[in-house]
C-alpha cells in the first residue's frame, strides 16, 4: 500500500523523463506537428481576414467597422472549431504523461493514444469550462451584494444626522474591495486543488469524474498546493532553461544572435502573423534546432507538472482503506457524468 508522500509526487515528473526520454521526445515533436496543423487549419478558414487584420495592427491603424463586423462570424465559427481542438490536443498530451503512471503496460505509440480516454478529458475539461463560469457568475452575484451591504453599512456607521462624520475619501471601500479579491483568490486556489485530481482519476477509472476528487483530496489541501508548487516553480525553470539553450544553440550554429532571436520559437504563432512563408523563414537548420529544443524543454516541464497529480491520485486512491492493494485506481464514491 502506498502512502503520499508531497515531496515524491512533485518529483513524480522528472522520474518519468528518466525512465522514457525516447517517449518525451516523441511528444515534442508531435507537439510542434499538432500545432503546425492547427496553424495551418487557421490559415486555410482565415487566412485573408488574418492578412488584413495584420496589415492594418502593422500600419498602426484601427480596422473599419464594417471590416471588424465581417470578421466576427467567421471569428466566432473559427473559435467553435478550434476550442475542441485544443482541448484535444491538451488530452492527448495529459493522457500520454498519466500512462506510464497509471498504467504502465498501457504503452501505445509512444504512450500517445487517440481514443476514448482523450474524450472523457475533452468532456472532463468542458465541464470544467461550465463549473468555472457558473462559479464566476455566482462570485459576481456575491461581490454585487457584499458592495451594496458593505456601502450601506458603511455609510449607516458613519453617518451621523444625515452628514458623514468624516469627510474625504476613506480607505474603507479599497480595503474591502482588496478583501474581496483576496477571498476569491484563496477560493479559487481551494477549488481548485480540490478538483486537481478530476482529470487523473477520470483516466484511471474510465469515466468522466467531475466531483470525485473531491473526496480522495479530503484533508489533504496543504499538502498538495505545497507538491504542485513545487512542481510547477521546476516546469518554469526548465521552459526558461529550454529557452535560453534553444537561443544559445541557434546562436552557436549561425554565429548570429539578432537572427537567432527573431525566429520563433512557436510555430502556430508564427504562422499566424506570417503565413506559411513562416516555414521558409524560420525552418533553416538553426530555426529546426532552436525550435526542437525549446519544444523538448517545454515538453519536459509540461511532464513535470502533469506527472504530480497522477502519482497524488494513485498514492492518495491506494492509501485509502475501502481500496483494495491490487486495484489502487479505482476508488467508490463520488458523482460522475
Amino acid at each position: 500500500m502506498r502512502t503520499f508522500s508531497p515531496s515524491e509526487a512533485a518529483f513524480e515528473g522528472f522520474r518519468v523523463v528518466r525512465a522514457h526520454p525516447g517517449a518525451v521526445a516523441a511528444w515534442a515533436i508531435a507537439y510542434v506537428v499538432a500545432q503546425l496543423a492547427i496553424g495551418a487549419l487557421v490559415l486555410a478558414v482565415m487566412g485573408e481576414r488574418l492578412a488584413a487584420f495584420s496589415q492594418y495592427s502593422s500600419a498602426g491603424a484601427a480596422m473599419p467597422p464594417e471590416a471588424a463586423a465581417q470578421m466576427i462570424g467567421p471569428l466566432l465559427g473559427l473559435a467553435a472549431l478550434i476550442l475542441p481542438l485544443g482541448l484535444f490536443l491538451v488530452a492527448v498530451f495529459a493522457d500520454a504523461v498519466y500512462r506510464p503512471i497509471l498504467r504502465p503496460d498501457d504503452k501505445g505509440l509512444f504512450y500517445l493514444k487517440i481514443g476514448g480516454d482523450e474524450g472523457r478529458q475533452v468532456l472532463l475539461y468542458l465541464a470544467w469550462i461550465g463549473v468555472l463560469i457558473a462559479g464566476y457568475l455566482v462570485l459576481i452575484v456575491a461581490a454585487v451584494l457584499v458592495a451594496v451591504f458593505g456601502g450601506l453599512l458603511y455609510a449607516a456607521l458613519t453617518s451621523h444626522g444625515g452628514n458623514v462624520s468624516a469627510p474625504g475619501p476613506s480607505p474603507a471601500p479599497r480595503l474591502v474591495g482588496l478583501a474581496l479579491v483576496a477571498g476569491v483568490f484563496c477560493a479559487f486556489l481551494w477549488l481548485m486543488v480540490r478538483f486537481s485530481l478530476a482529470a487523473p482519476m477520470t483516466f484511471a477509472l474510465r469515466r468522466v469524474s467531475v466531483f470525485g476528487s473531491w473526496r480522495v483530496t479530503r484533508g489533504k489541501f496543504w499538502s498538495l498546493l505545497g507538491c504542485y508548487v513545487l512542481a510547477w516553480i521546476f516546469g518554469i525553470l526548465v521552459a526558461l532553461a529550454g529557452w535560453i539553450v534553444s537561443l544559445c544553440a541557434g546562436a552557436v550554429i549561425t554565429g548570429d544572435w539578432a537572427a537567432v532571436s527573431s525566429v520563433s520559437t512557436n510555430p502556430r504563432a508564427a504562422m499566424m502573423t506570417s503565413g506559411f512563408a513562416a516555414l521558409t523563414h524560420d525552418f533553416t537548420v538553426a530555426g529546426l534546432v532552436q525550435l526542437f529544443l525549446s519544444s523538448l524543454l517545454a515538453s519536459i516541464g509540461r511532464v513535470i507538472m502533469y506527472a504530480p497529480t497522477a502519482a497524488a491520485y494513485r498514492d492518495l486512491a491506494g492509501a485509502e482503506p475501502p481500496m483494495a492493494v491490487d486495484a489502487p485506481f479505482r476508488p467508490t464514491g463520488g458523482l460522475v457524468l
